[in-house]
C-alpha cells in the first residue's frame, strides 16, 4: 500500500488572493524514484491538444486507454488505486474544508456549484458525506515539450481541488522551466473582462501592451513535490514555457476533485465500478 505525506515541515501555505499549498515529499524515496522512473510514456492513445496558448499531450482517467498506460506498471497502478480511493477522497476532503468555509465567506466559490457547495458546508461531516457522494477524482498524465507552455484560467467551474505532482528528470535544471505560476490582479483592480464563470483568459487580454495580471507565487517544478489549490472565481494559474532539451518533457499528475453532474454520468458509472472491483 502506497501512503501519502502532507505534514513535511518544508510545506508552504499561501492563502490570499486564494489558498495554495505546496506539499514536499509527499511519497517515500523509494516509491517516487520508481514511479519516476516508469511514468508512462505518451504514444498514440494520448491526446495532442494544439492552440494558440495551450499545447499538450495527455490521457485522463474518462479514457479507458488510461487503464491500459497504468496497467503496464505494477507501482503507477497501486498509485492511481489509491488515489482514486474513498480514503484519499476524504483526507483532500479535511484539508480544503476550512478553505472552502473562508471561500463561502469571501463570496469566491464558483457561480455554477455554490448553492450545492454552501449546503454541504454546515459542518465537516456533512461535508465529507457530500464528498463521497457527490464528487469524484479526476486523474490526467500531462506532457509538454520543449516550447509548450499554459495559459491563464482559472479551472473548470465544476473543480474543488486540484492537485499536481511533478515528475521531472533526475538531470532537470530549474531553467529548463514549467514550473505552475499562480496569478492575481494587479494592483487589485478587478478589470472590465473578468467574469466569475469564467475559465480562461481570452487571448485578447493576455495580448495586450500592460496585463491586467501578475505572479504572486510560483510553485517550483521539483522532485516529489505536489502542489494543491481550491478552485474559485479567481484562481488564475499558468504553467511557464519549457525550454528544456528535446528528448525530455514535463511530467505531471493531475489530480483533481470534481462534482460529477448525475448519477447517471457515464463515468460516475465507471468510476463506482472500478471502485467495487477493487474492493
Amino acid at each position: 500500500m502506497i501512503s501519502f505525506s502532507f505534514e513535511d515541515p518544508g510545506s508552504i501555505s499561501v492563502d490570499s488572493p486564494f489558498s495554495i499549498r505546496v506539499f514536499k515529499n509527499v511519497l517515500s524515496a523509494e516509491i517516487y524514484h520508481s514511479l519516476q522512473n516508469e511514468f508512462p510514456t505518451p504514444d498514440e492513445s494520448w491526446r495532442i491538444e494544439k492552440e494558440k496558448n495551450d499545447n499538450k499531450t495527455f490521457i485522463h482517467s474518462r479514457q479507458r486507454q488510461f487503464d491500459d498506460a497504468i496497467r503496464k506498471s505494477e507501482i503507477w497502478s497501486s498509485l492511481t488505486t489509491e488515489i482514486m480511493s474513498e480514503k484519499f477522497q476524504i483526507s483532500i476532503g479535511n484539508m480544503i474544508y476550512p478553505i472552502l468555509l473562508k471561500y463561502n465567506k469571501e463570496n469566491k466559490i464558483s457561480p455554477a456549484i455554490r448553492r450545492e457547495v454552501q449546503s454541504a458546508l454546515e459542518n465537516r461531516d456533512t461535508f465529507l458525506d457530500f464528498l463521497v457522494s457527490r464528487t469524484h477524482i479526476n486523474l490526467q498524465l500531462s506532457s509538454l515539450k520543449r516550447g509548450e507552455y499554459n495559459s491563464p484560467h482559472t479551472d473548470d467551474a465544476r473543480k474543488l481541488a486540484t492537485l499536481l505532482a511533478y515528475f521531472p528528470y533526475e538531470d532537470w535544471r530549474p531553467e529548463y522551466g514549467g514550473e505552475t505560476r499562480f496569478l492575481r490582479f494587479r494592483d487589485g483592480k478587478i478589470p472590465d473582462w473578468f467574469d466569475p464563470s469564467m475559465n480562461r483568459v481570452p487571448e485578447e487580454i493576455l495580448n495586450q501592451e500592460n496585463p491586467d495580471l501578475e505572479v504572486f507565487f510560483t510553485s517550483r517544478y521539483e522532485p516529489n513535490s505536489w502542489s494543491m489549490f481550491c478552485k474559485s472565481i479567481d484562481s488564475f494559474h499558468e504553467v511557464s514555457e519549457v525550454k528544456c532539451p528535446e528528448h525530455m518533457n514535463r511530467r505531471t499528475m493531475v489530480m483533481t476533485l470534481q462534482m460529477h453532474r448525475r448519477e447517471s454520468d457515464e463515468h460516475w458509472q465507471r468510476i463506482k465500478s472500478h471502485s467495487a472491483r477493487e474492493n
